[in-house]
C-alpha cells in the first residue's frame, strides 16, 4: 500500500510474498530502428535483405521473451510451495518499508495475518509522521 508521510515523501509497505527478490534487467539496445520506406511497391533484393536482417534482429528478443516467461512460469509454480512451507514450518513473511525504491524499514513477522496487521500498523505510523528508523 502507498502511504503519504506529512513531509510529502511517499512510502510504500507491503509484504513480501517471494522469499527472493527477482533481478528485473532491463538489456541496453534493445530499441529496433523503424524504417519508413514510403510508397515501395516491390519487394526486391532490398525488402529480402531488409527482411533476413529483422529476423536476425528478432530472433535474440524472442528467445529473451521466452526465457522470462519460463522464468514468470517457473516462479507461479513455485509459490504455492513457498506458502506451504512459510505456514507449515512457521517462518517470518518479512513486512518492508520502501522510499524511492530502496527499503527503509524491514520487520519480519510470524503468521500471514499478523503481518498483514503489521503492515498496516506501520502505514499508519507513516501517515501521522511517526519514525521508524532503518533497515533491519
Amino acid at each position: 500500500m502507498k502511504v503519504t508521510a506529512p513531509d510529502s515523501r511517499e512510502y510504500v509497505v507491503r509484504r513480501r510474498v517471494w522469499p527472493w527478490r527477482r533481478k528485473v534487467r532491463t538489456p541496453e539496445g534493445m530499441d529496433l530502428p523503424s524504417f519508413d520506406f514510403g510508397d515501395l511497391d516491390e519487394f526486391g533484393i532490398l525488402g529480402t535483405i531488409l527482411l533476413v536482417i529483422g529476423l536476425i534482429l528478432a530472433v535474440p528478443v524472442i528467445v529473451v521473451l521466452v526465457i522470462m516467461l519460463s522464468e514468470m512460469l517457473l516462479l507461479l509454480l513455485l509459490l504455492p510451495l513457498v506458502w506451504i512451507g512459510r505456514v507449515a514450518f512457521r517462518r517470518p513473511w518479512p513486512v518492508d518499508v520502501s522510499l524511492d525504491g530502496t527499503v527503509v524499514h524491514r520487520e519480519k513477522v510470524v503468521g500471514w495475518r499478523a503481518s498483514g496487521a503489521r503492515a498496516r500498523v506501520l502505514a499508519l505510523a507513516l501517515a501521522k509522521g511517526s519514525h521508524l528508523g532503518q533497515a533491519r
